[in-house]
């Protein structure tokens, strides 16, 4: 019986194939679905470039975090503020400095609670109201919108989509996905619509791929997502590219609207004042 056994052992060592005796790559979106919770969040930090063929870039850096509620997110809270390189500088000229004194490169603050955003500092810091320190966006935003992200990680749906296809091919601390999605891929998976595709693409338009990469953990959640599109030709083009680094997973989070006694609307910001809704989604 003891040979039996021994050879028995023999045999499988033998027979097994190599690629069995390697563990799978974790699904991603399973590993999501169980870190959402409600009062639990993730952090986020994020850089987003928008590029014009003459090669004048904006840059964007974003961090905050996302709260969680049972099925996804519900509030985030995050710091954004529009950064130039010197080319941009050189070719906005003397118009820089106006934009500097209106506060266009100071921070600004975004606070998104059951579908309303608040918007603080920036341009909002200047002929404002004595007392007001917040602007309410009039109308329903989720709580990513301020991610330049076109692809919500948060989504079940749209991650499936994105990843169909993609093995993780194991890298140092976990794995790594790559891929090509397109615009109208994207507005098929996503239910309800997201922010970034509201409306359907257009039949030229939604062949617009993005180019990704997810780097994941051991677990498989996100550490980071990069993604790169461009549209247009040689003479008028536009390339975004964003770069998000998630951490964090499981902490608790909590996120408040601030006082009504501070905020004030949009339609009542005295005349002159840019709109939130550039605030919050450019450059997107």
């Amino acid at each position: 019986m003891g040979r039996w056994s021994a050879f028995t052992v023999l045999a499988l060592i033998v027979f097994v194939p190599p690629a069995a005796a390697q563990a799978a790559s974790p699904d991603p979106v399973r590993a999501i679905v169980q870190r959402i919770q409600a009062g639990y969040g993730v952090q986020i930090s994020e850089v987003s470039l928008s590029i014009d063929e003459k090669q004048i870039s904006l840059k964007t850096r974003r961090s905050g975090w996302v709260q969680f509620g049972p099925s996804g997110p519900v509030a985030s809270e995050f710091t954004s503020q529009l950064v130039l390189d010197s080319h941009a500088r050189k070719a906005l000229g003397r118009e820089t400095e106006a934009f500097r004194s209106l506060g266009a490169f100071d921070p600004s603050h975004i606070v998104v609670v059951e579908n309303t955003a608040y918007v603080s500092g920036g341009v909002y810091d200047i002929s404002l109201p004595e007392g007001k320190t917040w602007v309410r966006m009039p109308y329903p935003v989720k709580a990513t919108a301020a991610s330049a992200q076109r692809i919500d990680v948060f989504d079940p749906a749209v991650l499936r989509a994105v990843l169909k296809g993609s093995a993780g091919e194991p890298v140092s601390g976990g794995f790594l996905y790559r891929g090509a999605v397109s615009h109208a891929e994207l507005y098929k998976a996503s239910t309800p619509h997201t922010d970034a595709f509201a409306t359907e693409p257009t039949s030229g338009s939604g062949r617009t791929k993005i180019f990704w990469n997810l780097w994941t953990d051991g677990r498989g959640l996100p550490t980071r997502l990069t993604t790169s599109e461009t549209r247009g030709g040689r003479e008028l083009s536009l390339t975004r590219k964003a770069d998000t680094r998630y951490a964090g997973w499981g902490s608790r989070v909590t996120v408040t609207a601030p006082p009504s006694e501070q905020v004030i609307d949009d339609k009542d910001l005295p005349e002159g004042l840019p709109g939130a809704r550039r605030i919050i989604t450019a450059p997107r």
